[in-house]
């Protein structure tokens, strides 16, 4: 499978399981669903009345209509999905040759460097893009005088706040969307916050 085809298997399961999703997570649909068995409660103080009710079978009757509809909703968005497609990816950017890019760069973590002898390593993961995608990254610094790197089995690139190198780099991610992010900051400097973006990635 290529990397263009996984980007668009991701976002289809992106957008699959956001609509599915979203029902639930509706404040409006979440208080009606809470509200039912609040209802049945006060309605039948006793659950040997409750059970020997003519309301059950209804009860019964709107359950199964309700564990039925999961899988009808989850199978209608996955048909959705195919046809939403096309306008979720035009909402994020435009398709240049073989790179992919954003219209505004977009975030994909802030660090706060605090002042230390020692050297922050984390791994850095790109969502959204596919894994083997080269990602051009972009730095923003606000205070102190740490300093990002970014890194794979390839190159080391190093970006720092004030004069010095570019604050946009090129590196290729690893098979899990990811990279090696190491943040210095020296001991004499105060916080330095660096917020990481990503302007396009590529095939």
């Amino acid at each position: 499978m290529s990397i263009k085809q996984r980007h668009y298997l991701k976002l289809y399961w992106k957008i699959v399981w956001r609509d599915f999703k979203q029902p639930v997570m509706d404040n409006a649909n979440l208080f009606q669903f809470l509200t039912i068995p609040i209802l049945v409660y006060l309605s039948f103080p006793s659950w040997a009345e409750y059970l020997s009710s003519p309301e059950l079978s209804q009860f019964k009757r709107g359950t199964l209509a309700f564990a039925l509809s999961i899988p009808t909703w989850f199978v209608l968005n996955l048909i959705l999905a195919a046809i939403r497609l096309k306008n979720e990816e035009r909402k994020e950017g435009t398709w240049e040759g073989n790179r992919f890019v954003y219209h505004v760069p977009k975030h994909i973590k802030t660090v706060v460097g605090l002042p230390s002898a020692e050297v922050s390593i984390t791994r850095l993961h790109v969502p959204d893009v596919p894994a083997k995608a080269m990602v051009k990254f972009k730095f923003e610094y606000e205070g102190g005088l740490g300093k990002a790197q970014i890194t794979n089995h390839e190159k080391s690139v190093w970006s720092w706040n004030g004069i010095g190198p570019k604050t946009t780099h090129e590196l290729r991610l690893d098979g899990k969307a990811e990279t090696v992010l190491a943040v210095n900051c020296p001991v004499e400097s105060i916080e330095t916050v660096i917020r990481i973006y990503s302007i396009y990635w590529a095939i």
